[in-house]
């Protein structure tokens, strides 16, 4: 049977969702949270309380646990989760494009067609985005290129909403 480690800071219902589902495809779970939740506990086959940035410690449970593959369930999860990718050479995204949002976005990109990757561009100044932002259709979503998920994003409706934007990822 395969083993699959799932990483979520705060269990709630995509812990719940995600136990369910590997439960469906086969898999024996190994949960690792840095909060004690007995629900969760119960659902997973093995449980760990760890300190979200201790990567040694994921590390050492996935080597003992014997897992074949791992997932990040919360933002602050995704960095430990890609540390353990690399340093055990699991399936999975590098470290690199978890810090960088145009770095993820070139990941995408070389999949094809096989993983969506939005239409995007980055910049380090208005004048080139207002270059690059030509043809493309508002509303836009503005990314700062450091974070992740939807922190820091806006919307801008027009090109004159642009120059009151900073460094991005389009």
């Amino acid at each position: 049977m395969k083993t699959i480690m799932i990483v979520c800071m705060v269990p709630d219902e995509r812990s719940d969702m995600a136990l369910l589902e590997a439960h469906k495809l086969g898999y024996r779970t190994v949960f690792c949270s840095d909060v004690e939740n007995q629900h969760t506990r119960d659902e997973a086959d093995a449980y760990y309380v760890v300190d979200w940035n201790d990567t040694e410690t994921y590390i050492k449970i996935a080597q003992e646990e014997k897992i074949g593959g791992i997932v990040g369930l919360s933002d602050s999860a995704m960095l430990p989760v890609a540390r353990v990718t690399e340093r055990l050479h699991l399936p999975g995204s590098p470290e690199s494009s978890m810090i960088s949002k145009h770095a993820f976005r070139d990941l995408q990109k070389c999949a094809g067609d096989e993983v969506f990757c939005p239409a995007y561009f980055v910049t380090d100044s208005v004048q080139t985005a207002l270059q690059n932002i030509e043809g493309v259709h508002f509303p836009v979503i503005i990314k700062p290129v450091l974070c992740g998920a939807s922190y820091g994003q806006t919307v801008i409706n027009s090109a004159e909403e642009l120059p009151s934007v900073g460094n991005a990822c389009v």
